[in-house]
């Protein structure tokens, strides 16, 4: 038996605030050169290109040019957004097209998910835009040290998750069920269940 597989690239575009707080500008960062800093460095090596990134053919021939953007999962800093709004408007506005672009192909935006051990989502699922899907706690209150416990989610076949839903690890969410706008869930939802409200599930 043969499973198709897919990979699912996620983008973090993120630079800290080189700001000089007093004059608020970035001032000449040397080890940027040939470049005044590194967030112009940075956008001109990455950020631009991947607004316009190259399709090759099985020659290496250029077969088409497209945006790297309306094809991934990505998000962008507030940092480094507000500073190319003002420092690379050509570039700021070839994401937000892109990001509007996206949107049809991906049945929504804004979802963010985060698998450290597994999350399975079935074929013909529709995820809201918004949602957060984590099979981990990230970190363990007040022991920064400790590993935090993470637990396989399982999305069935053809499931709906409205806007804004978390779902939170060890979760299973049966086959075409659906769950409301801002709901979390937890635990167990049942095949071809409707659930809605706060703390779904059945635990385990």
């Amino acid at each position: 038996m043969t499973r198709d597989r897919a990979i699912c690239i996620h983008g973090h575009f993120y630079q800290p605030p080189r700001e000089n707080p007093w004059r608020e500008a970035v001032e000449a960062q040397d080890s940027a050169s040939p470049f005044h800093d590194w967030n112009e460095r940075i956008a001109a090596e990455c950020y631009s290109p991947c607004s316009r990134a190259r399709l090759l053919d099985a020659e290496g021939r250029v077969r088409r040019v497209m945006s790297a953007y309306a094809r991934m999962s990505f998000n962008v800093g507030p940092t480094l957004l507000s500073w190319m709004e003002a420092a690379d408007p050509r570039t700021y506005q070839a994401i937000l097209d892109a990001d509007r672009e996206s949107q049809p192909r991906f049945q929504g935006h804004g979802a963010a998910i985060a698998a450290h051990q597994s999350i399975r989502i079935g074929t013909g699922s529709r995820i809201g835009p918004f949602c957060a899907i984590a099979d981990t706690d990230f970190h363990v209150v007040g022991r920064p040290d400790e590993k935090p416990e993470t637990s396989p989610i399982d999305i069935g076949p053809g499931v709906r998750l409205g806007a804004r839903v978390t779902v939170l690890r060890g979760a299973v969410i049966g086959e075409g069920a659906s769950v409301e706008s801002g709901s979390v869930v937890s635990g167990v939802v049942p095949a071809g269940a409707c659930v809605g409200s706060v703390r779904l599930g059945t635990q385990r």
